[in-house]
């Protein structure tokens, strides 16, 4: 029962290796037009926020905050670009993260079982 918690942990570690978050540090490298539906986190001196239908021009990132409705007039956010670290959208590799899940479930459940055995 010993060696169950280690293949929970090497299974974690490997789960956690599966990041769907892709940073980028340079504002003119970030791809536009944006997806208006594209969630993106702007990260700087005050923290971070997390913004969709974002829009970079020469001095600013506009967006909306990700939780108001796209016609929401008073969720329009703007940040000045001198205030931004770095920007980090979501990647999708939904296929990637779900083949990994299932392979790690398919390795725990027998290490599981066999943890739970009596020692004879």
């Amino acid at each position: 029962m010993k060696t169950t918690p280690l293949f929970l942990l090497a299974a974690a570690l490997l789960s956690a290796g599966c990041s769907t978050w892709q940073t980028t540090a340079d504002l003119d490298q970030f791809p536009m037009p944006a997806d208006s539906a594209a969630t993106v986190e702007i990260w700087g001196k005050d923290g971070h926020q997390t913004l969709r239908a974002v829009r970079i021009d020469a001095d600013s990132v506009h967006g909306l905050t990700a939780e108001a409705p796209v016609a929401c007039d008073s969720c329009h956010v703007v940040i000045a670009r001198t205030a931004v670290d770095s920007i980090r959208t979501v990647k999708s590799d939904g296929a990637g993260t779900g083949i990994m899940g299932v392979v790690i479930a398919v390795m725990l459940l027998p290490l599981i079982f066999i943890g739970l055995m009596p020692e004879t």
